[in-house]
């Protein structure tokens, strides 16, 4: 299942509680995966997933009990994750999104999904070079800056 969809189903059910905003974001990708939306925009599994695989494969707990276990992404990161790398242009191939807010309260996992994403921009997309990749944390909430230049 797509963990876009899935994450929608889980709002608009209302067993998951989030903000109109988010809300309405994760109903507008849903109609643009399922077809609902006609968009300049489609999204590739393939893409999406191979983030959520890197990151659940050679990521791992850096401290406290969870120290060198591997990460298990939940599902509203899959989610976070795939609407970023997922999302791509018709014409372009360029992802949809450049820049991702993350705002959750203190110990939900922020810099370790931060970090996780660090690394596979890093490492996969980039090859290794350091680029224009920015975190920014601060105590309320969490920003990362993604970019498409080299």
């Amino acid at each position: 299942m797509i963990p876009i969809i899935e994450y929608n189903k889980l709002i608009e059910t209302k067993k998951v509680v989030v903000c109109k905003k988010v809300a309405k974001v994760y109903k507008y990708l849903s109609g643009i995966i399922t077809g609902d939306i006609k968009s300049d925009y489609y999204y590739d599994e393939i893409r999406a997933n191979h983030a959520v695989d890197f990151i659940e494969k050679y990521c791992k707990h850096s401290k406290g009990r969870w120290a060198n276990k591997p990460v298990i992404l939940e599902l509203w990161q899959k989610a976070f994750i795939t609407a970023i790398f997922g999302i791509i242009n018709k014409k372009t191939g360029f992802r949809r999104f450049k820049e991702a807010l993350l705002i959750v309260a203190k110990k939900n996992g922020k810099s370790l999904l931060a970090s996780g994403i660090a690394n596979y921009i890093v490492v996969e997309l980039y090859n290794g070079e350091l680029v224009e990749t920015l975190m920014y944390v601060k105590i309320a909430g969490l920003y990362i800056l993604i970019t498409n230049k080299l």
